[in-house]
């Protein structure tokens, strides 16, 4: 699970202090929470996709797992495509999902 550091906003989150996404956690604005998304949730591309810094690619047969930077945060994707990047390569990946998860940091309650 990919566990990114969020706060609540007006309009949904602000993840690692650098995209917004528009989900409505259950929590006050200014709430500091954990976002949660499994590595076979991120998409490649896709409407309100943002950049990730490719650092290891690793082709496994059936899919390709790979090790990004998202806002110095680090991500794990996995992908059923074949994927032609090498590490140092910007790719561009949607992180929001209906499967996500998110976390109050300060209580680690699920919200």
């Amino acid at each position: 699970m990919n566990i990114l550091p969020a706060k609540v906003t007006e309009t949904g989150i602000t993840v690692a202090g650098l995209v917004q996404l528009s989900v409505k956690p259950n929590a006050a604005i200014g709430t500091e929470i954990s976002y949660g998304i499994r590595p076979d949730d991120v998409v490649i591309g896709g409407e309100g996709a943002v950049p990730v810094e490719v650092q290891v690619v690793e082709p496994t047969g059936a899919e390709t797992h790979v090790t990004a930077r998202l806002a110095g945060q680090e991500i794990t994707i996995v992908s059923k495509d074949r994927l032609s990047i090498k590490p140092g390569e910007m790719l561009m990946v949607g992180i929001t999902s209906p499967r996500s998860h998110m976390f109050e940091t300060a209580s680690g309650k699920r919200i």
